[in-house]
């Protein structure tokens, strides 16, 4: 369902990039922004409850948790820096264009773990 999330987010950025040239508008831009936010929900939900339980089991879950999400505020600090150098360096298209190629990564390290089971060696 990760897999899925993460291709749905390609999905909105790509619809959330392209609304202008398409003729979408501010309107389409902002339709494609709550897409991209029911995907990027969706996959952290799925993250931050299954996976922690995967990964943590019974009596390390909370922490597999805590984990999963402190790496949410890492990732906001960095982009928290990230995002105005790039906008200053390149301008505000190439911010549209940037983490398109994150959410493919994400999708294809998910996708490696379609079919894991719990203890075959799957993780």
């Amino acid at each position: 369902m990760v897999a899925l999330g993460f291709l749905g987010m390609l999905v909105g950025l790509g619809l959330f990039s392209f609304a202008t040239s398409l003729g979408f508008g501010a309107t389409g831009a902002a339709m494609a922004l709550m897409w991209l936010s029911f995907f990027i929900n969706g996959a952290h939900g799925m993250i931050g409850g299954a996976a922690s339980m995967d990964f943590g089991g019974r009596k390390g879950a909370a922490t597999a948790a805590g984990l999963f999400d402190g790496m949410q505020y890492l990732a906001a600090a960095v982009n928290g820096q990230a995002v105005p150098w790039i906008v200053a360096q390149h301008g505000w298209e190439a911010w549209k264009l940037w983490p398109m190629p994150f959410a493919l990564a994400g999708a294809l390290v998910m996708a490696r773990l379609w079919n894991a089971r719990p203890g075959r060696g799957g993780h």
